[in-house]
């Protein structure tokens, strides 16, 4: 495993430290993605992401943290917080950020650290159905739509 892997996996667990003795409240599985606009000349991306996320739901913020295959069809992992903005009975909108690690690719995107990028968008579930969205800058794509399931622990 890279150092930089290591070091966002430290990170990831150190801002988890302080939820992690409960076990998390959420699992979202990640199965696919959706390019808006897709504007990168000679690459195809990978819409088959499987991956799973844990969440650690809290009062005012939850906390998750996740590994998922990328749409360069290569492992990365992530962490982040979410903030609710709208919570009815079946339907949950929240606002997020946080960072992935996108091994090789990372340094395509214009923010980054490394291999390290920042991540922020909105995600949504109904019910079971799970959907996030990650605005972009229109340099390769415009807008990621991550889908998959979601279910309580």
């Amino acid at each position: 495993m890279s150092r930089r892997v290591s070091v966002l996996l430290m990170a990831i667990c150190a801002v988890l430290g302080g939820c992690v003795h409960n076990s998390p409240d959420r699992a979202t599985l990640t199965l696919a993605s959706y390019h808006i606009a897709e504007r990168s000349e000679g690459w195809d991306y990978n819409a088959f992401n499987p991956g799973a996320v844990l969440t650690w739901e809290g009062v005012d913020i939850d906390i998750s943290a996740g590994a998922f295959i990328n749409s360069y069809s290569l492992p990365s992992v992530a962490g982040f917080v979410s903030v609710p903005l709208v919570e009815e009975e079946a339907l949950v909108l929240e606002g997020f950020g946080g960072v992935a690690y996108y091994p090789v690719y990372g340094r395509r995107f214009p923010l980054h650290v490394g291999d390290i990028v920042p991540l922020a968008g909105l995600a949504a579930r109904l019910g079971s159905l799970s959907l996030m969205a990650f605005p972009s800058d229109c340099v390769h794509t415009c807008a990621v739509f991550v889908g998959g399931v979601s279910f309580d622990l």
